[in-house]
Parts: C-alpha cells; sequence; structure tokens
C-alpha cells in the first residue's frame, strides 16, 4: 500500500510539473494540492452518490477551474511543508 501512495504522490507531482511548466495550471499549486483537491470533490458528493450519481464532475469542474492559470490570484495560504498526508497505517487518509 505504502509504494503504490509514493507511485501516486510521485505521479501527481510530475504530472503537476509538466502542467506548470507548460502554463496550463497555477504556479503555486502542487501535486499534493492536486490528491487533496480531487479527494475533496469525492467527499463533497458522497453524501448524495446515490441519487446523484454524477454530482463528482460538478465539484471536480469547479476545482479545475480553480488551478487554471488564466485568472490566478495569489493563494492566501503557500503550500504544506510537511510530509503527505497518511492515516495511521501509512497510506492515504480514509473518508
Amino acid at each position: 500500500m505504502q509504494a503504490a501512495t509514493d507511485r501516486l504522490f510521485g505521479t501527481a507531482e510530475a504530472l503537476t510539473e509538466r502542467a506548470r511548466r507548460q502554463g496550463r495550471i497555477r504556479d503555486d499549486v502542487t501535486g499534493q494540492d492536486i490528491i487533496l483537491l480531487l479527494r475533496g470533490a469525492y467527499q463533497a458528493a458522497a453524501p448524495l452518490a446515490r441519487a446523484v450519481p454524477e454530482l463528482w464532475r460538478r465539484y471536480l469542474a469547479v476545482i479545475v477551474d480553480g488551478l487554471l492559470s488564466t485568472t490566478a490570484a495569489p493563494l492566501p495560504q503557500p503550500a504544506s511543508t510537511r510530509p503527505r498526508p497518511t492515516d495511521r497505517n501509512g497510506g492515504m487518509p480514509r473518508g
């Protein structure tokens, strides 16, 4: 599980860095930000998942729009310098 988590974070960081270099996303976004935001979209839609199974797409669209570099205003808080979030078993936090 830890190896899979490490690969996920490594891949997210590499893709985020590529998007930053290409000017596709804001300069102050990290791979960790992306993973946590995706988890947030899932968590936001989860209570209504049975009634509206595609609702997560709405929240994901809002998140993606906020990541675009074209309208970026400075973020109010810098990226975390702490290690990535894990639960007591060493994996991603459970939702």
